[in-house]
């Protein structure tokens, strides 16, 4: 695979006179584990990574699929994004040079996306096409295993999108809102434990713990939000 001419880069008064690119990109660029790296969707819904700099772009898939949503694992070795070739929405991976693309576990019965890898990399949860969150196990078929499905809200006709996990792997963390309309919250699920617990009730989504794990960053109206201190685990 041979990269790509960099993203255009210009200058802003804005940022000190410092060079800075803009991507058309239908989601949010994901940083891999040594923020070196950003993985992220084209305006044409392929996948592409190009380094955090704009240079070494690299077209990762390229077809007529739609592909969405793109995660790197925590070693770096895999890109999770979900996606239509199969002919439902399903998680599958891909290495960074473009190569072994393959489809994790057979959901099946329902589609699935918002693929989201544990610190370690052993679990992934997902959220189906109905709105229910499972953890799974990455490594094993699904007619092989016992996925985690997250117990319902207290708030009817709420549902749960995970985006992250915390640091020690304890907690997996996303936005509540209702089925038609915005976030009312952030909240963390303890698949130990079975609870959920809020963490704030300010509009936001796709939290991401920072490594140190003291605060919650998320994002609300195109701004990143970092709210106060890091708060406490859920109680069992």
């Amino acid at each position: 695979h041979r990269d790509l001419p960099p993203f255009p880069t210009r200058r802003s008064s804005d940022l000190k006179g410092e060079r800075y690119f803009s991507i058309k990109s239908e989601t949010k660029p994901a940083l891999s584990a040594n923020r070196q790296q950003m993985a992220l969707l084209g305006a044409n819904g392929n996948i592409f990574i190009v380094k955090a700099n704009g240079t070494g772009r690299r077209q990762l898939t390229n077809d007529v699929h739609k592909d969405r949503s793109p995660r790197w694992s925590p070693d770096g070795q895999r890109i999770a994004f979900y996606s239509d070739r199969s002919g439902s929405y399903e998680i599958w991976t891909v290495r960074p040079d473009g190569t072994e693309l393959q489809k994790l576990p057979d959901t099946r019965d329902f589609s699935v996306i918002f693929p989201t890898w544990s610190p370690d990399g052993s679990r992934i949860a997902v959220q189906s096409n109905y709105g229910n969150v499972f953890i799974m196990d990455a490594a094993r078929p699904w007619a092989d295993q016992s996925p985690h499905e997250l117990p319902p809200l207290k708030q009817k006709d709420h549902r749960f999108t995970p985006w992250s996990w915390t640091p020690d792997g304890k907690l997996l963390t996303g936005s509540v809102s209702p089925a038609q309309g915005d976030s009312v919250g952030l909240f963390g699920y303890s698949p130990e434990a079975g609870t959920y617990r809020r963490f704030t009730d300010a509009e936001g989504n796709t939290p991401v713990w920072p490594n140190d794990g003291k605060r919650l960053p998320f994002s609300r109206d195109n701004q990143v939000v970092l709210p106060g201190p890091r708060p406490r685990h859920p109680r069992g």
